[in-house]
């Protein structure tokens, strides 16, 4: 499956990002823009694909991690870098709130940052005014990470079913705002590879806020 559709795929957005750097002062306004949907298709088909790759894995106890120390600060700045463009194109703050020292975190950077960057453009997809707040907080042997946001919030009734596959609170903001569903479900699995965990609190009208849980590395005292 990887190769049988990535490879395609690949060549697809190859060719595309080519005409559109190589082409562009001899095409149209239309036909740049043409390309720029096939450009924003294509990696919507790659995300979908990556996701669906992860969740099998995942399912079938064969996706493997590698657990280093990891700067978390760090690691939600490129998170805010990433999104930061969709939140200012709607007007919504994003902020990082962090205290003045933050332990490392045990964790696989890269699933690490696949977490928080979904749990972030979530909060900014499903969010139309306000604010978008990243907090880290250190406990004694772990570390949290809460997104907050101040959007529509999930009914009561799909809060216990917002993790699972597929699973998505309203079909019509799905076809308004897009994906399948598969996010929060790797995102939810994937802590628990790494001895963490990912919880929601959430008031329909109000927002939502995503807590995740990890461990904290933890210097040795001295004697």
């Amino acid at each position: 499956m990887s190769h049988e559709l990535r490879t395609p795929l690949q060549a697809v957005l190859g060719y595309t990002e080519f005409l559109l750097a190589s082409a562009s002062p001899r095409l149209t306004p239309e036909e740049l823009e043409d390309l720029g949907y096939i450009q924003q298709g294509g990696h919507r088909m790659l995300t979908l694909i990556n996701q669906l790759l992860d969740l099998s894995r995942l399912e079938a106890g064969r996706l493997e991690v590698s657990c280093k120390p990891v700067d978390l600060s760090q690691t939600l700045e490129e998170v805010r870098q990433d999104v930061s463009p969709q939140a200012s194109q709607k007007g919504i703050e994003l902020k990082i709130i962090l205290p003045m020292s933050l332990p490392l975190v045990a964790a696989d950077s890269e699933r690490l940052r696949q977490i928080l960057l979904n749990l972030v453009a979530n909060a900014v997809k499903f969010t139309d005014q306000g604010t978008v707040a990243i907090r880290a907080l250190a406990h004694e042997d772990r570390v949290s990470v809460t997104v907050a946001d101040t959007g529509i919030g999930i009914p009561p009734g799909e809060l216990p079913h917002i993790f699972e596959a597929f699973r998505q609170a309203d079909s019509r903001l799905a076809r308004r705002h897009g994906g399948a569903g598969l996010g929060l479900a790797i995102a939810q699995k994937l802590p628990d590879l790494m001895d963490g965990q990912l919880t929601v609190e959430s008031q329909p009208g109000q927002g939502s806020a995503f807590t995740l849980m990890m461990p904290a590395i933890t210097r040795p005292q001295a004697r």
